[in-house]
C-alpha cells in the first residue's frame, strides 16, 4: 500500500469545527446530546478530503455521512434549538483522540485524523465497521497522522516551547469542552 502525501496548513486545530458539526446534527436529529454518531458525522464533514483520500473513493465520506444520519434519523428534518450534551462515548472518542494528540502531534493539537483513529480504537463495532468498508484501518489513518506530522514539523529550538504552549491550550480548550 503507498502511502499519500497530504498537505494541511500548520496551524489548523479540526476539534472545534468537528464539535460544531457535531453538535449540529445532533440538533437537527432532535437529540438532546452529541451520540458517537454525531460525533462520526462531525468529523466526516470536516475530514471530507482526508477520508475520502485514505479510502480511495471521492463518495466515502459522504456515504458514511447517510449511514450515520439515517441511524440517528437526522433525515427526519426535526429541530431544536438547544445545544445538545456530549454523550459519554463521545467524550470516550474526543479524549482518546487527544491522548493520539499529544503522543503524535508536533503542535499538541487535536486534528480530524485523530478524531478517526480514536473512532477505530474506541468507537462502537458499528461505526468501526462502517469506516473499515471505505478501507480506513488503524494502519492507514496512523500512516496518515505520521505524514500529516511531517509537514507541520517546526524548526527543532521553536517546536519545544511551541508545542508546551500549544498542548496547554489545547488541554484548556478541551477541558471547556468536556467538562467532568
Amino acid at each position: 500500500m503507498s502511502t499519500t502525501t497530504l498537505k494541511v496548513p500548520a496551524s489548523v486545530n479540526d476539534t472545534s469545527n468537528v464539535v460544531d458539526f457535531a453538535r449540529s446534527a445532533a440538533a437537527v436529529s432532535g437529540s438532546s446530546e452529541v451520540l458517537e454518531w454525531h460525533l462520526l458525522i462531525g468529523v466526516m464533514k470536516a475530514a471530507k478530503k482526508l477520508v475520502n483520500t485514505l479510502a480511495g473513493d471521492p463518495k466515502a465520506a459522504s456515504s458514511i455521512i447517510v449511514v450515520a444520519e439515517l441511524y440517528v434519523g437526522e433525515a427526519s428534518g426535526k429541530h431544536k434549538l438547544a445545544v445538545p450534551e456530549i454523550s459519554e462515548i463521545a467524550k470516550r472518542v474526543l479524549e482518546q483522540a487527544y491522548e493520539i494528540a499529544t503522543q503524535n502531534s508536533a503542535t499538541g493539537d487535536i486534528h480530524n485524523e485523530h478524531i478517526l483513529l480514536a473512532f477505530l480504537q474506541v468507537g462502537n463495532s458499528f461505526i468501526q465497521g462502517a469506516l473499515g468498508q471505505y478501507g480506513l484501518t488503524q494502519k492507514n489513518v496512523l500512516e496518515a497522522i505520521v505524514s500529516l506530522e511531517k509537514g507541520r514539523r517546526l524548526p527543532k529550538s521553536a517546536a519545544a516551547a511551541s508545542n508546551d504552549q500549544a498542548v496547554k491550550k489545547t488541554a484548556s480548550w478541551f477541558r471547556r469542552l468536556v467538562p467532568w
